[in-house]
């Protein structure tokens, strides 16, 4: 199922991740009308040159579309780095001094790059240490997208190895810490001197939540990236300091944040305490794999088949980038969370923010999962954003949205994800002025309510109601009452429970039974009255369902002999509907409809139940009108 962000000794930061994960060739127009540039292949692609001493001569071909390689070309050759790595414009690099570089040739706005280490002539430290601090570019943004502000924040508890130039060799692994710190000592006498630090986008054993964010699934690669080239033929023993930072503008970052927002997601659930799971002691998530790379628009989902996350990286004009949208992250995180510890009954498939007649185990997988995200980043906005601008920002305490005046009104019943998210907001959040509630529920509190749905009822808010009520004083029901009710979400039982009104057009009723007959309140059986006179027809149908109602219609006469029944009134049977075929739980979808001649003038009685054929898109609960017409002129 698929369920829909300062250097004391270096000089600078190389990025090689977007050379060695990420391809870098775009197509573009040449001055051929008849084909079009595809590619520039450089050959060496990589190479390892003696500083100081050595050159190389690389060669450039541009492949057109037709699999032809072009002829004549003149190319424009670039080094990221020319101090430690020159190129000519004959494609001729010389090695300056121990590092690395990205070389770059270009034609006719095609690229291709090739990478070249430089390694020292003299042997390396036989006791190196290296220790310093690992950071991480986050983009600030608030309700209307980015800011433009960038914040550092510490690479926490992530995997860091030291890497021999000479050989490319690992030569020694260890981990950051929570302040992103890292420090070890390696040896690196057998090799020509020259290392660099490789820090991965994944956990380290520190760190009780397995992470790791990797490029695509089919390279599945942890993604990484490495400081500049570190001499260390100064000395023996020799100990060095490299800080090294991922940025905004290689993209890199990204990934990290990636990392860093997951991790705090998990130890959220972490603090669940008692933890309500056997299976994960200590509410110890497992391993998550997020798929994430530059120009990825594949979408931003988990699926759960694969116990994986994947999120877009289209940064082009009209494209969308999750990597710095927090609440993307966490959202989809959460569906994780509750695939290995609650439960959804979700199906998946397309929904949007402003529909209120959602498939009800949709609206609650959604709104879980929105308000898991605000509640782990402890902010009431949930924001997406767009290169332009924003795709989504609404704030779940006064559901506002910037520029969408009406955007409330649309944010009711239990088939809203909105309202959902909502409402689990509201029971979190302190007591605040906006709602006037009273409820102060923890994390904890929420998460252990969503732990205890029965296993024969549905994930939905329905359930987490019925829940709340066993689990909590009158005094917190009542207080979520209102909240509910704000929401024009009805769950109590209505004026005819007891009783046998006569039909009155206009009234609203609840599927609901009252809690003094049973704690569970499914089943309920309203009973209405209303007179008639043999030989006419009238008609008797339920209207404006909300809640998810899937009502069935009985009228019966005064002897109690059924006279007619309806389960739907468009005649359609839903019982077994899939994601794609579920009908929308509108205001007419599922309402009942009989017709019928009285055989007497006497009291009949119309029964309104919930259907038993009801689509498992329904709800069990709900609300409904009746009315009673007589069709005689």
């Amino acid at each position: 199922m698929i369920l829909e962000r300062n250097n004391r000794l270096k000089k600078r930061l190389t990025l090689l991740f977007v050379t060695w994960v990420f391809s870098t060739a775009c197509s573009s127009s040449n001055n051929n009308p008849s084909s079009q540039a595809d590619r520039i292949t450089i050959t060496p692609s990589t190479t390892t040159l003696v500083a100081g001493e050595e050159t190389a001569q690389l060669t450039a071909t541009l492949t057109l579309s037709t699999g032809d390689a072009a002829q004549n070309v003149l190319f424009a050759w670039q080094s990221d780095d020319p101090d430690t790595i020159s190129v000519n414009s004959d494609g001729l690099v010389t090695a300056k001094q121990v590092g690395v570089a990205m070389i770059t040739a270009t034609s006719g706005g095609v690229s291709g790059s090739a990478t070249i280490w430089a390694k020292s002539p003299n042997p390396g430290a036989a006791s190196l240490t290296l220790s310093g601090n690992a950071r991480y570019e986050d983009r600030l943004y608030d309700s209307n997208g980015f800011t433009g502000t960038l914040l550092e924040k510490p690479i926490r508890n992530v995997v860091v190895e030291v890497v021999a130039i000479d050989g490319l060799k690992t030569l020694g692994t260890s981990a950051t810490d929570e302040n992103g710190d890292y420090h070890l000592t390696v040896d690196n006498s057998g090799n020509s001197a020259g290392v660099y630090l490789k820090v991965y986008s994944k956990t380290g054993t520190a760190e009780n939540a397995k992470i790791e964010i990797k490029d695509n699934v089919l390279n599945k690669e942890v993604l990484w990236f490495i400081s500049s080239g570190i001499d260390d033929s100064g000395g023996d023993p020799l100990s060095i300091t490299q800080d090294v930072t991922a940025t905004v503008s290689s993209r890199i970052g990204g990934a990290f944040n990636i990392l860093d927002v997951i991790m705090d997601a998990s130890r959220v659930v972490q603090n669940v305490d008692p933890c309500p799971s056997s299976q994960y002691p200590g509410c110890v998530p497992p391993l998550i794999t997020v798929y994430w790379e530059p120009g990825s628009t594949k979408g931003s989902f988990y699926d759960d088949s694969v116990d994986a996350i994947s999120l877009l990286g289209d940064d082009s004009a009209g494209g969308d980038t999750d990597e710095y949208d927090d609440s993307v992250i966490v959202h989809e995180y959460g569906h994780f969370i509750v695939s290995k510890f609650l439960r959804d009954d979700s199906l998946g498939g397309d929904h949007s923010l402003t529909e209120s007649d959602q498939d009800i185990r949709l609206s609650w997988s959604e709104g879980w999962a929105t308000f898991f995200a605000i509640a782990v980043l402890n902010r009431e906005d949930y924001v997406d954003t767009v290169p332009e601008g924003i795709f989504i920002s609404v704030n779940l305490e006064d559901y506002t949205v910037p520029g969408f005046q009406t955007f409330s009104s649309f944010i009711k019943y239990t088939t809203s994800e909105i309202a959902v998210s909502g409402l689990l907001w509201d029971l979190y959040d302190p007591v605040d002025l906006v709602e006037n509630d009273s409820v102060d529920l923890s994390f904890s509190d929420i998460f252990k309510i969503s732990a205890s749905f029965p296993t024969q009822k549905p994930t939905t808010m329905e359930t987490f109601w019925t829940q709340f009520v066993q689990d909590r004083s009158t005094g917190d029901q009542t207080a979520f009452q209102t909240l509910l009710q704000e929401r024009q979400i009805k769950l109590f039982a209505d004026a005819a429970e007891g009783s046998e009104p006569a039909i009155s057009s206009g009234t609203t009723y609840t599927l609901y039974r009252d809690p003094t007959v049973s704690l569970d309140p499914v089943d309920d059986v309203d009973v209405f009255t209303f007179n008639v006179v043999s030989g006419e027809s009238y008609t008797v149908e339920t209207l404006n369902l909300t809640n998810g109602t899937d009502t069935f219609l009985t009228i019966k006469n005064a002897s109690g002999l059924t006279i007619a029944t309806n389960d739907n009134a468009n005649g359609g049977n839903f019982s077994s509907c899939s994601v794609n075929t579920c009908p929308k739980n509108n205001l007419s979808n599922l309402a009942s409809l009989v017709t019928f001649t009285a055989t007497g003038t006497e009291t009949y009685k119309a029964e309104v139940r919930h259907s038993e054929n009801a689509p498992p898109s329904a709800g069990l609960l709900g609300t409904y009108e009746i009315t009673v017409s007589n069709s005689n002129p």
